[in-house]
């Protein structure tokens, strides 16, 4: 019943009752320690086994007028003692207990020569556990009968008032409740912890699935709607997922058929007779595949994502710069001498980092190229002298067909997804980029990638 009415609960429901729990179990240990550290008794007080062995000693060694006065100094609130011929009487409900007697016993020098009855009344008289329990009950009132037979064949009669679990262990008052509270507590914490294991588990899938696209059925667990929720995302995703993999398909053909209509086009104007006209129709044709190629490079976005590697950045930039017939390109490496490494798709940080250049290369008449490392990221600052990008531009520039000139010709401003294409790449890897004035006049592009 209680697994079902849990189960029942919301989450904020489970919160809301387990701070109350453990609300209630930190004030019963700040009581507890109050009762201690404010009672004016700083060491253990005497248990009620000890007196008794106490007493009896006492009593046996003690004449006629002595015992009177052992009798007045003895008698509190708590305890009442008195002499008599027969020990406790005991029945159905006033039970002796074994387990006191067997306490008592062992503070008895000689227990062997000692009668020990102890007498409790419980209603639990058929459960002895219960019994047990309700004898030692820090809450409970009723009073323990307990004879200890004397030599000569009489007995010393006790009678406890007030708790019997400090007076058989002699635990200060307030003990009890703060064990309880500390167990309470504890409990509640355990609980916290494994009520909020489903959140864990689906911030693990989510990440995964936000860095593969690769769907990972989550077992819905805990509360009723956190259960609903991790229904929900097991299907979100796997529809995402079909509509990814319906999506590449679609590209896939598109790619294939645009392709093959372009390259008929382009057999048709070879065999063009005016060789300006040829010229013309052969470069608008190119400009057309370039356009197809990154259109298809930024919806094929999440490609990039797979194929990881640790790579040397230095060296496959400058590998990338020695294939190039561009004297205006200046590199800068870190003057550190130590590997730059970044976890990376090497193909798509070879088109990031060419996409930067052409551009660069395209407005500025000088391009430099800094790689640097700093605070555990790799840094790279592309700058050239060109007329840079505005301010209230910096931020545009990476979406997809933004262009700062109008015109997008293809001897300006492009197409618009160089940038967008790198900003993708770069998020890819998990790192940022950014667009500002150059210190050569022009735009700087700055990447920040976490090093490998």
């Amino acid at each position: 019943m209680v697994r079902q009415l849990l189960g029942n609960l919301s989450f904020a429901g489970r919160m809301s009752l387990l701070i109350g729990i453990l609300i209630f179990g930190l004030s019963s240990i700040g009581i507890a320690f109050n009762y201690i550290t404010k009672s004016p008794v700083s060491e253990r007080a005497i248990s009620l086994p000890e007196r008794i062995a106490a007493t009896v000693v006492l009593v046996q060694s003690a004449n006629g007028e002595q015992l009177d006065q052992i009798l007045r100094a003895i008698n509190s609130d708590d305890l009442k003692i008195d002499f008599s011929d027969m020990p406790a009487a005991f029945d159905e409900k006033n039970q002796r207990h074994a387990e006191a007697e067997w306490l008592i016993a062992q503070q008895l020098e000689n227990p062997d020569n000692h009668e020990i009855v102890v007498v409790f009344y419980s209603e639990f008289t058929n459960r002895p556990v219960l019994r047990l329990l309700d004898t030692f009950s820090s809450a409970s009132r009723s009073p323990l009968e307990i004879s200890v037979s004397l030599s000569d064949g009489s007995f010393v009669h006790f009678v406890t008032r007030g708790s019997v679990t400090r007076h058989f262990f002699g635990v200060p008052p307030g003990f009890t409740i703060g064990i309880m509270g500390a167990i309470m507590a504890l409990i509640a914490i355990w609980v916290v912890m494994r009520e909020s294991r489903p959140l864990r588990e689906l911030e693990f899938a989510v990440n995964a699935f936000a860095s593969n696209a690769e769907p990972e059925h989550v077992k819905p667990k805990g509360a009723s709607d956190l259960r609903k929720l991790t229904v929900a995302f097991n299907a979100m995703q796997a529809r995402i997922a079909e509509l990814v993999t319906a999506r590449t398909l679609l590209l896939g053909g598109i790619s294939h058929d645009l392709r093959t209509y372009l390259t008929r086009l382009r057999l048709r104007v070879e065999s063009l007779p005016n060789e300006a006209f040829r010229d013309k129709a052969v470069r608008d044709l190119d400009n057309m595949s370039n356009l197809l190629n990154d259109a298809l490079a930024l919806a094929q976005g999440t490609d990039i994502q797979n194929n990881f590697e640790a790579i040397d950045i230095s060296s496959l930039m400058a590998t990338e710069l020695a294939d190039r017939d561009n004297d205006c390109i200046a590199a800068t490496q870190n003057d550190s001498g130590e590997l730059i490494r970044v976890n990376a798709n090497p193909v798509a940080f070879r088109r990031m980092f060419n996409n930067l250049l052409d551009n660069a290369c395209r407005y500025g008449t000088h391009v430099e190229v800094q790689v640097t490392q700093h605070d555990g990221l790799a840094i790279i600052h592309i700058d050239d002298d060109g007329p840079g990008i505005p301010l209230e531009h910096c931020n545009s520039v990476f979406e997809p067909f933004f262009t700062v000139d109008p015109s997008r010709s293809v001897q300006t401003g492009g197409s618009g997804l160089g940038l967008a294409i790198a900003k993708q790449i770069a998020e890819s890897c998990g790192g940022t980029i950014s667009a500002t004035i150059s210190p050569l006049n022009g735009a700087r592009i700055s990447i920040a990638l976490p090093a490998a």
